[in-house]
């Protein structure tokens, strides 16, 4: 694993040296090059666990089965859930379940990657007001 993620680095690396290229020739603003290898190195890492997360989907629809079962069996509603909230609790739930299954399994859980993370507080940009 190790020795494939080196090569996609590599693979990486050429590839934003030859956008950043690209930019130059152009007159656009430089590319920062060492972020963009950290954003493309975590959504490759995600891929990969993406791919492992789908070779399971059979014990993702058996969790998921349990995980309803149980809610329902716990209120005593054959009919939960009747909101979109019971829907997303039990998918929370599920998913908590499943990325420990991974686990056991020996794939360890990749949170996605963001690249405009929206700023809140006091490191948030400030932006001008329109006139009244």
């Amino acid at each position: 694993m190790v020795k494939l993620m080196g090569e996609v680095e590599r693979r990486i690396r050429e590839e934003i040296a030859q956008r950043a290229k690209l930019r130059a020739d152009n007159l656009l603003p430089p590319l920062d090059v060492e972020a963009e290898v950290v954003l493309e190195m975590a959504l490759a890492r995600r891929r990969t666990y993406d791919e492992e997360e789908a070779k399971h989907e059979a014990d993702w629809r058996r969790i998921w089965t349990e995980v309803y079962a149980e809610c329902r069996a716990a209120r005593n509603d054959p009919g939960w859930p009747h909101s979109s909230g019971g829907h997303t609790m039990a998918y929370r739930i599920a998913r908590q379940r499943f990325r420990g299954f991974l686990e056991q399994k020996g794939v360890p859980h990749v949170p996605f990657a963001v690249r405009n993370a929206v700023v809140y507080g006091s490191n948030k940009p400030q932006t001008r007001k329109a006139p009244r």
